[in-house]
């Protein structure tokens, strides 16, 4: 039986899970995330998360970025918006982010051009043939990996995400993500 949920209201549509047992609904950007997602601990468990629209990948490093400030973060994704690239670099500026990196779609770029002339120089960016989002951070002690299928764009579909805490998810991406920055670096 098929059914249309397009026409669910938006709040039905938007949970977190922690440990697969509790479900809690979801409303806006910054105060959603302030609100209702459990607040970072030191070696806690994964989140599992839908969105629809609520929050992009640039949100959620932020909000786990202020947790452990200041943070390393390496993110990839296939597309980014300015107003994403904007916000991370205002959190880069107001401390929040020790430093940045980012790998993006090299084939959309021409699209979100004006982001990317933004992060260019800036920080390490590598263009490649990308479909991952993925966001890295740590701060010496803390790692947080955050692996989605959302962009650093905002937009009205479902997304689905995990948030990682344990140090080995972050070496997982951090060895894959560190190869692409470096391999354009030496090229």
């Amino acid at each position: 039986m098929l059914f249309d949920i397009t026409k669910k209201k938006k709040n039905e549509l938007n949970h977190i899970s922690q440990n697969c047992n509790s479900v809690r609904y979801v409303s806006s950007q910054d105060e959603y995330l302030k609100k209702n997602l459990p607040k970072y601990e030191r070696n806690s468990t994964c989140i599992h998360y839908t969105s629809n629209g609520r929050f992009a990948l640039d949100d959620l490093v932020i909000h786990y970025a202020r947790a452990i400030s200041p943070a390393h973060v390496i993110i990839s994704s296939f597309n980014i918006s300015l107003t994403a690239a904007r916000k991370l670099i205002r959190a880069h500026d107001c401390g929040i982010l020790a430093s940045s990196a980012f790998i993006l779609n090299s084939q959309k770029a021409y699209s979100f051009r004006a982001a990317v002339n933004m992060l260019n120089g800036r920080f390490p960016l590598t263009l490649t043939r990308i479909h991952a989002k993925v966001a890295i951070l740590n701060n010496g002690d803390d790692y947080i990996t955050i692996v989605t299928s959302g962009n650093l764009s905002s937009n009205n579909n479902i997304e689905r995400g995990t948030i990682h805490f344990d140090r080995d998810t972050y070496k997982f991406d951090y060895t894959w993500m560190i190869q692409l920055l470096n391999y354009t670096a030496q090229s």
